[in-house]
């Protein structure tokens, strides 16, 4: 993510609240496996916390 690479906290926590929610509306529509999504939220939550 380009806000992580630039320590843009509050950027890349938006980025990440966005994420969440399509995430989430994938699920809802048949488009991914809700394990999938989990994966993914939880790799973004990790690289935001290295900030």
């Amino acid at each position: 993510m380009f806000f992580v690479e630039e320590g843009r906290k509050d950027d890349a926590v938006a980025y990440f609240n966005r994420a969440n929610e399509l995430l989430d509306k994938s699920i809802t529509s048949n488009i991914h496996h809700p394990n999938y999504v989990s994966r993914q939220k939880s790799t973004l939550a990790k690289l935001i916390n290295t900030i």
